[in-house]
Parts: C-alpha cells; sequence; structure tokens
C-alpha cells in the first residue's frame, strides 16, 4: 500500500468517511478499571430491555473476591454505593462507550450523575430526583460517546463537552438541581458562583472541588465579594 493511501486509510479509521465510517463502533477504552468494566456490563443489560439496573459492588476483598449485586430494582435494605445504571438512549449512534452512572450523594442527599474518564470518575451534576438524573447521563452518554476516553486531557475539548452535556439537559428541559451553588457562565473560561442562602465553608469547598473536578475552573470570591 503506498504511502498517500495508507495515509488516506488511517485517516478514515479516525474520522470515518464521505460515504460512511469505517471506524469501529462502540470501542471500549483499554484502561478501565473494575469499577468502569461493571458499569459497562450492567449498561449492556440494561439496553437489552431498556430499563436501568441497579449496580452494587463491595471488594475486591483480601482475598481477592467481589461481593457484586446486579438488579433492576433498589435492594431492600439498599446499600450505601448503590449505582443505577441507564440503557443507551434508543436509536444512539455513540462511536465509543463510556461508564455513565448515578449515585446518590453523600454531602446532599441528592443524585449524583458520574462518567468515568480518563482520570477516574468525575461528578457531572446532582439532582433531587432520579428519573431527571438517569436522563441526563443518558444526555453524558451522547456527548462523550463521540470522543476517546482521552478527550478529557484536552481542557477547551473537555470544556465544550461539558458545555455541549448542559445544553442537551436543557433542551430536553432537564434543569440542574444543585440547590448550594448556581453555575453561570463568567469570562475566560470561568463560572460564577453565586450562593443560595447561608454556605458553610467546608460545604463550599467541596462544592468547587467537585466543580474542578468536572472540568470547570472555578475561583472563589475575594473579601470584598468580588469574583
Amino acid at each position: 500500500m503506498g504511502q498517500s493511501k495508507r495515509r488516506k486509510q488511517q485517516l478514515g479509521d479516525l474520522y470515518g468517511t464521505a460515504k460512511g465510517s469505517n471506524r469501529p463502533k462502540n470501542q471500549t477504552w483499554k484502561g478501565l478499571e473494575l469499577l468502569g468494566l461493571v458499569v459497562l456490563d450492567a449498561q449492556a443489560m440494561a439496553d437489552s430491555d431498556n430499563r436501568p439496573r441497579a449496580v452494587w459492588m463491595n471488594g475486591p476483598k483480601p482475598d481477592n473476591t467481589i461481593e457484586l449485586q446486579l438488579r433492576w430494582e433498589a435492594p431492600n435494605p439498599e446499600p450505601p454505593d448503590l449505582m443505577w445504571v441507564p440503557p443507551t438512549p434508543c436509536g444512539a449512534a455513540l462511536a465509543y462507550r463510556h461508564p455513565v452512572w448515578v449515585h446518590r450523594s453523600t454531602l446532599s442527599g441528592k443524585w449524583a450523575v458520574a462518567l468515568y474518564l480518563s482520570t477516574g470518575p468525575h461528578v457531572m451534576d446532582v439532582f433531587n430526583d432520579l428519573k431527571n438524573a438517569l436522563a441526563s447521563a443518558q444526555s453524558a452518554q451522547l456527548v462523550f460517546g463521540s470522543v476517546p476516553a482521552t478527550a478529557d486531557t484536552d481542557e477547551s475539548l473537555y470544556f465544550k463537552l461539558v458545555k455541549a452535556y448542559g445544553e442537551m439537559d436543557a433542551d430536553k428541559g432537564i434543569d440542574s438541581d444543585d440547590g448550594f451553588a448556581v453555575a453561570e457562565p463568567g469570562s475566560d473560561g470561568f463560572r460564577v458562583l453565586r450562593g443560595i442562602g447561608d454556605i458553610s465553608a467546608d460545604r463550599l469547598g467541596l462544592a468547587v472541588d467537585a466543580m474542578r473536578q468536572a472540568g470547570f475552573h472555578v475561583r472563589l470570591p475575594d473579601t470584598n465579594g468580588q469574583t
């Protein structure tokens, strides 16, 4: 194969062609840890009947065993680390598979949408209602399913993906239930945190840390109340 033809084939594999992509679909990132692999397997089961799956995993234990529950309804009593894995949206054409799940926040008791990327789990948003959180998790699947897991290493691209995720939720009529702070567009890629009510310093610190882990550039107001 000539150099030009080989290069054309490589570009076709990476980006697709005018006649349709020849890139393999639903590629799975090889760097996933056990948690991500379990979530992907649960998602495959959820896709089979279009119902969310409840996942709980304890381990690996010292003897290298794992206690695992995988159900389509929450066990009673509900384990503290229970995760809900939504089915992939019907008709979605994903190039990459990303573990996406929803779990109850230990900070606020709300449902957090989590996404596993190359740097580990990221909390994308939180909701009061599990149904809204699952719908939002599907938005994350669609947006991040178009790029490889390592896209989060490109800060400008990751910021655009997070923004697209928020816009997709907005189009669906899904509003964030982030009650302790509201994220508003800021300058230079920053978000402005505007508190609702009294916010303790330790709680605000956790909120800021979570937003930074999710890819937001966050800065706190100075002592004069200016951002």
